[in-house]
């Protein structure tokens, strides 16, 4: 029994977490710039 991921569920699970990743990495890269200028004056 091959218990390697397939293909198809490997390209699912790379756009699943794209998808989650993506806006996630973004609002965390304006928190940390809002936070940037509010420090630096």
């Amino acid at each position: 029994m091959d218990h390697s991921p397939q293909p198809k569920h490997t390209a699912q699970l790379v756009i699943t977490w794209s998808v989650v990743l993506v806006p996630l990495l973004y609002g965390l890269y304006n928190a940390v710039a809002a936070a940037a200028k509010l420090f630096s004056g």
